[in-house]
């Protein structure tokens, strides 16, 4: 903790199509719902491990997705393809590599597109996409908002993005500076609540 200044902590790639199950890229908190593959995986234990293991909350950094994770041959499933399984390696088409989407392209190809459903996992503070098919865990400025607020309500040293690039209009990257960096409150709906986490 002397030695550093800050740490930028990869929040995010908690899943993706490298496995055959369907889960979030970047969940706030944990969802213990029956079949996701990893439901200890989250924001808030991972910074609750690095707070236990004796880094100064100020020093720690989370990182924030400005792109997706996506898999094809999803069937429904329980939660509209949410921790639903193909056979074997099903990502689904990328912006650059296959099961990769920046923010940009889901903005202008997925949301609000003919088939695709915006659902929200209460749970984990996150939303996602579904056609029937295609599945794609992502972050909007709805969610970017909760964790911006998390960051601020348990006094952590910031924000980071990866990538810049991958928010062609700063849309994600804006919430980020208004709440964090100038400290004024961001747009979210009244049912999602934010969770301050638990310290000693």
């Amino acid at each position: 903790d002397g030695i550093l200044d800050w740490v930028n902590v990869m929040t995010y790639d908690y899943n993706g199509a490298w496995q055959s199950t369907t889960a979030h890229n970047a969940p706030l908190y944990e969802n213990r719902a029956t079949g996701n593959p990893f439901p200890s995986y989250s924001i808030h234990n991972t910074v609750t491990a690095y707070l236990a293991a004796g880094l100064r909350p100020s020093k720690l950094v989370v990182g924030m997705p400005t792109y997706g994770r996506g898999w094809s041959s999803i069937p429904s499933g329980s939660f509209n393809g949410l921790f639903a399984s193909c056979s074997g390696s099903c990502p689904s088409r990328g912006t650059w590599e296959a099961g990769v989407l920046d923010y940009k392209d889901i903005k202008v190809n997925y949301i609000g597109q003919t088939g695709y459903t915006r659902y929200w996992d209460a749970a984990s503070q996150v939303p996602y996409l579904y056609n029937g098919d295609v599945f794609v865990s992502y972050d909007d400025p709805e969610s970017i908002c909760l964790k911006s607020n998390y960051v601020m309500d348990n006094a952590l040293g910031g924000a980071m993005v990866w990538a810049a690039s991958s928010d062609w209009n700063h849309e994600l990257q804006s919430v980020i500076a208004q709440r964090v960096v100038d400290g004024s409150p961001c747009l979210v709906s009244k049912r999602r609540a934010g969770r301050r986490m638990l310290q000693s």
